[in-house]
């Protein structure tokens, strides 16, 4: 009698993969639009690493207007090379010292905890 054996562990991590890039990237997006913008240097700084959090500190912003396009449209070419059969950490990360004090509100122009909204919204698929 023959035996059938199957295994779905290459599809459950490609699909896991995706779901990994999707939410990945919306974060980025959610955390790069809330981002109070003054000379943009803040909304700029928002960086992409997987496997290790990226230490870059950029020091001049390309302009406020921009700052978040350029910003996502680098993150979305990091996210892109998520490996579809292993499940690296994805980080994004800020590593301006102030980011901190805007996240807890110090800036009229976003909420308190607006990180922490951007990844609960990405999350549930809001």
């Amino acid at each position: 009698m023959a035996r059938f054996e199957l295994s779905i562990k290459d599809e459950l991590m490609a699909d896991i993969s995706q779901e990994v890039r999707k939410v990945g990237f919306n974060v980025l997006q959610g955390v790069t639009l809330k981002t109070p913008k003054d000379t943009g240097l803040a909304t700029s700084a928002w960086l992409v690493g997987i496997q290790t959090a990226p230490s870059d500190t950029p020091t001049a912003a390309p302009g406020a207007s921009a700052s978040a396009g350029l910003a996502q449209s680098a993150g979305l070419s990091v996210i892109g090379q998520y490996p579809k059969q292993a499940l690296p950490d994805l980080w994004i990360v800020n590593n301006l010292p102030y980011i901190g004090r805007l996240n807890d509100g110090y800036s009229l122009q976003a909420p308190a905890k607006f990180v922490e909204q951007s990844i609960a919204e990405a999350v549930s698929g809001r």
